[in-house]
């Protein structure tokens, strides 16, 4: 015997005597011949219904991206038709754009104060632009609460959409941009070695303007 169970049935045999003590006096029976005492099973004990948890609240989820053809293109919707799937209570809407259009309709919509939930971005000083304008989440808890997501990225991809040491978003593609120069013409400037960062680079392009070279 369970516990639980005597405890439930010393609970039925105490209520059984009080009842008992309160009841009409009745009276006495007559003698009768002595059976043998019925022995009943107690009721099992039953478990309480579960709760039922509350439906979800409806979430819809405005996506905006530049993957105008395949495989991109089909991938992008694959993986929101696979989220919404196991989250019925969410709707992802896609609008897929071209290039400048996108540009110029992000840019509009920006200034409206209302961007889509998700959408692409480059980085850079309109990036920056738009975290001071309060227009992107910091999700700088979210990258430190799944280890193994943030560590997913190159330290300096994922840096791309940081701005004083937040993050705004995290990169799903990298793509090179190199430079070719002049050596001669460098030299010329008094420029002795190529720039390594974004403010050394501005540096050298004021440093030719000022030679005469452009």
């Amino acid at each position: 015997m369970t516990r639980k169970l005597y405890v439930l049935l010393s609970f039925v045999l105490v209520a059984a005597f009080a009842l008992a003590a309160c009841a009409a006096p009745t009276a006495a029976p007559t003698q009768a011949p002595a059976d043998e005492p019925a022995v009943t099973d107690a009721p099992e004990a039953t478990e309480p219904p579960a709760a039922t948890e509350p439906a979800a609240e409806p979430v819809t989820v405005t996506w905006w991206h530049i993957t105008t053809k395949d495989p991109g293109l089909s991938d992008w919707q694959k993986m929101a038709d696979d989220y919404m799937a196991e989250h019925p209570n969410v709707t992802i809407e896609i609008t897929v754009l071209e290039n400048e259009a996108f540009k110029t309709k992000l840019t509009t919509v920006m200034q409206s104060g209302d961007p889509p939930d998700i959408f692409q971005s480059w980085g850079g000083g309109g990036f920056n632009q738009q975290v001071e304008a309060d227009l992107l989440k910091d999700i700088t808890a979210d990258l430190d609460a799944d280890s193994a997501w943030k560590d997913s990225f190159a330290p300096g991809a994922l840096g791309v959409y940081s701005h004083q040491g937040k993050n705004y978003g995290v990169p799903w593609d990298m793509g090179m941009v190199g430079f070719w120069y002049n050596k001669d013409l460098f030299a010329q400037a008094g420029i002795d070695a190529p720039p390594a960062t974004w403010t050394e680079f501005l540096e050298d392009v004021q440093a030719l303007k000022d030679a005469g070279i452009t």
